[in-house]
């Protein structure tokens, strides 16, 4: 009898075995899903396995708060979450259902990233600039562009999370452009708009350059691409904008006979392409406007800048809405900067007399050219102002100077020698006395007593019709070129 139900006993733990064995066997034929994966989409987080025919269907799990909750049943083989946040990490687990019964989790998980949204694509000076919406859990942004008629996109820069906008400075004249970016936080990006903003480039006005001129102040540029026409506007000092004209886009110049005089003329131009887009403004150039019928001469100014005597001729200068052309010396530049921020701001020219105030005859080829670069490059960087005019310490250039150098040398046919005796009265004397149209008059702005005598000329030659202009200004408004390599004592 003992033996009998150790017997019946043992068939028991047999039978139980079995069933486990069987039932675990079944549990690794009930395959879970493969090849699970997740990505951002427009809308949410998109998952995605591999189909196996045998499973009925398969249930998805998201865990919120560190609790699993069921999302969704599928017969396919994907689903998108939609109810997502901006920079938020989720975590998803996915079964498959058989008939026998369910298999095993897989996992995956993914930050939803929003797609930024483009808010503008506009034509600027260098090419098309697009401006996005700001994404807060960004750490970089990949721009992505296609032409009109291609098919794939193309990623074409990466960007900080700071930045909002980038300039497509590659944009072909006259073909349209689809633009659209992704957000990027670490390992996960978000997808991108397809549906965003597009714009045909048309390339700005290029070489805009604007002078006085004997018949008013003319404009010039380069001829652009598949340009419809030329729209040109002005202001007048710090006025508004006003349209001045239409030109076909065959031209390349225009004159504007109705400038005013004495005041500072400031223009700009947008091109119309044959597809009737607009490009952006030009750069807008300024030139003061100078009457070709009326007397002009040009006051010059050597050696400085200097604190005292230079701001006071430059308060002169500004009392009378003169103007006059400064000769500086580059290593002085350097200690008075602002200075030659001024003279730039009130419209005066800024000429190089050397680096160093050498003497140029004595120098070799490479020190004058030395000397003279050092000094205007010195001169562009704090005023903007290119350099146009050389003049020589003392008046010292010969044949080899000029052609070392290769700018317009300026002299002068009225010579203060303020420098020698240093009196104001003797300085009036001889500019009054030597006033002439097209005059160039020399002086230093070393010297109080200069800078006194300027604050009692200035007026006076006004009075008598003259028109104070700088050198560059005398000779464009008398329609006088200024050659390189030649030197010039007035106009």
């Amino acid at each position: 009898m003992k033996l009998k139900k150790q017997f019946l006993f043992f068939l028991t733990i047999l039978s139980a075995f079995l069933c486990f064995s069987v039932s675990a066997f079944a549990a690794d034929e009930l395959l879970k899903p493969e090849e699970l994966t997740s990505y951002n989409v427009e809308n949410g987080i998109k998952l995605k396995w591999k189909k196996n025919k045998s499973a009925e269907k398969y249930v998805i799990y998201r865990k919120n708060s560190k609790k699993w909750e069921k999302l969704f049943s599928t017969e396919k083989a994907y689903y998108t979450d939609k109810e997502v946040s901006d920079g938020k990490l989720y975590e998803y687990k996915v079964r498959a259902i058989y008939q026998e019964g369910k298999s095993d989790y897989c996992y995956t998980s993914y930050r939803f990233l929003k797609a930024p949204q483009v808010i503008s694509a506009v034509n600027s000076k260098n090419g098309i600039t697009v401006t996005w919406e700001e994404c807060d859990f960004a750490t970089s942004y990949r721009l992505l562009r296609k032409k009109q008629g291609d098919k794939k996109w193309k990623a074409i820069k990466v960007l900080s999370s700071e930045k909002t906008s980038y300039t497509d400075t590659k944009a072909e004249n006259g073909v349209k452009y689809f633009y659209t970016l992704r957000q990027i936080n670490g390992e996960y990006k978000s997808t991108y708009l397809t549906n965003t903003k597009a714009k045909t480039y048309t390339a700005t006005v290029d070489n805009l350059s604007v002078k006085n001129s004997p018949d008013g102040i003319t404009l010039r540029w380069k001829k652009g691409e598949d340009v419809k026409s030329y729209v040109i506007y002005r202001r007048v000092q710090s006025g508004k904008w006003k349209k001045l004209a239409s030109l076909k886009g065959s031209k390349t110049k225009y004159i504007d006979k109705t400038a005013v005089y004495g005041k500072k003329n400031t223009y700009k131009i947008r091109i119309v392409s044959l597809k009737k887009i607009s490009s952006d403004y030009c750069s807008s150039v300024s030139v003061y406007g100078v009457n070709p019928k009326k007397p002009m001469l040009a006051l010059t100014y050597d050696d400085g800048p200097s604190s005292s005597a230079t701001n006071s001729i430059l308060d002169t200068m500004k009392k009378y809405s003169a103007r006059a052309t400064f000769f500086v010396v580059g290593s002085r530049v350097e200690m008075y900067l602002s200075c030659l921020i001024r003279q730039a701001e009130l419209g005066c020219e800024i000429g190089c007399h050397t680096y160093n105030h050498t003497i140029l005859t004595s120098a070799s080829d490479s020190v004058i050219r030395n000397e003279i670069s050092k000094t205007n490059a010195l001169v562009e960087k704090i005023s903007g102002q290119k350099v146009r005019l050389v003049r020589a310490p003392g008046g010292s250039a010969n044949s080899r100077v000029l052609s070392a150098a290769g700018y317009p040398f300026i002299q002068w046919n009225v010579d203060t020698r303020d420098w020698e005796h240093r009196n104001s009265s003797k300085v009036i004397s001889s500019v009054k006395n030597s006033a002439s149209d097209g005059a160039i008059i020399l002086m230093h702005d070393l010297y109080p007593s200069t800078a006194s005598a300027t604050k009692s000329f200035v007026p006076y030659l006004i009075e008598k019709g003259y028109q104070l202009v700088t050198v560059s200004e005398m000779f464009d408004a008398k329609g006088l070129s200024l050659a390189g390599g030649r030197m010039y004592y007035r106009a």
